[in-house]
């Protein structure tokens, strides 16, 4: 499937919808409510579909802002902690953490290095 395909499928319509209405329709940059607005990804991981990334992943922005945007891979080093905790434990933490992030429970990316740095002690001690 290619990533323009990956764009027309539904599940990632309804993440991209879905992530249009929690951030008001409205771009997290300029605060515009009158021009398309696209669903940015901060981040890519090779393999990964796009509707597979926590909230926090997603960035909605105008076409304007959207064209100055840095590239993804300049905003990698924020999220390495969730990823190197996401390869470790898979898509379980992955779920897990989305989850209660997304219910406002947990700082995702602040939990997934909590566990994976506790997890990874204990299975060196074993």
């Amino acid at each position: 499937m290619t990533y323009r395909e990956m764009l027309a499928d539904p599940r990632w319509q309804k993440k991209r919808l879905e992530v249009l209405q929690s951030r008001g329709f409205k771009c997290e940059q300029c605060e515009d409510e009158k021009s398309q607005l696209h669903v940015h990804h901060r981040y890519y991981v090779a393999g990964r579909f796009p509707w597979r990334y926590p909230d926090f992943c997603y960035q909605v922005l105008c076409c304007d802002c959207h064209a100055n945007k840095r590239s993804p891979e300049a905003d990698e080093s924020e999220f390495m902690e969730w990823e190197s905790a996401l390869n470790f434990f898979g898509d379980n933490l992955f779920d897990l953490c989305a989850d209660l992030h997304e219910i406002g429970l947990v700082d995702a990316r602040l939990y997934a290095k909590e566990i994976s740095y506790r997890e990874r002690k204990r299975v060196m001690a074993k």
